[in-house]
């Protein structure tokens, strides 16, 4: 098979010698058979090479468009698995994110059940003796205010509870921070290299 560039050769000295022809010939002139012949001959062979050109052409153009079929079939797969992982990933974080709050708040029950036990022990250990000494010399009686100092300790655990749990997730929060700002820089750092 003929490249291109030899077919568009072929077609200018076709039209070149049907030039000449033209040119030798005068208006009361008749075209001799031998170089209509000759003309037909190349007209049939340049027909020919188009036909088999655009052949090719029309294999490869739907070669193509099955490729491109293909392509768009990947790429809607892609973006529906893409779209399955967002949502997996979503669920995941939301598991993340409730299960560091369980433990945060387990954490923050811990510390609060410490310094209940803290406050306990400081209350028996200094205040008893203080309110019992100063109840003796005021003739009142020591157990109702111990009990009422032990009540209001009892009603400070929860806001207690409360108030580290928060401190707890804002410094959990702090630190995924940190560590996606850390992220985002060793991936800027990888891209500039």
């Amino acid at each position: 098979m003929a490249n291109s560039s030899n077919v568009f050769i072929r077609e200018l000295k076709a039209l070149n010698q049907a030039k000449e022809i033209l040119e030798q010939t005068g208006d009361s002139d008749v075209v001799s058979k031998e170089n209509f012949v000759e003309l037909c001959t190349h007209y049939e062979s340049l027909l020919g090479d188009t036909r088999v050109i655009t052949n090719i052409s029309d294999r490869l153009q739907n070669k193509l468009n099955r490729a491109n079929d293909v392509l768009h079939e990947r790429s809607e797969e892609i973006k529906t698995i893409n779209d399955q992982l967002n949502e997996q990933n979503l669920v995941l974080q939301n598991t993340i994110d409730e299960l560091t709050k369980t433990k945060l708040s387990r954490r923050a029950a811990t510390i609060t059940i410490i310094a209940a036990m803290l406050l306990f022990i400081l209350s028996e250990g200094l205040l008893e003796p203080i309110i019992e000494e100063q109840a003796r010399k005021a003739d009142y009686h020591a157990n109702w205010i111990s009990f009422a100092f032990k009540g209001f300790i009892a009603l400070l655990l929860k806001p207690i509870e409360y108030l580290i749990e928060r401190y707890l997730q804002r410094e959990a929060i702090r630190k995924k921070e940190r560590q996606e700002a850390v992220q985002e820089i060793q991936q800027k750092t990888k891209t500039a290299r």
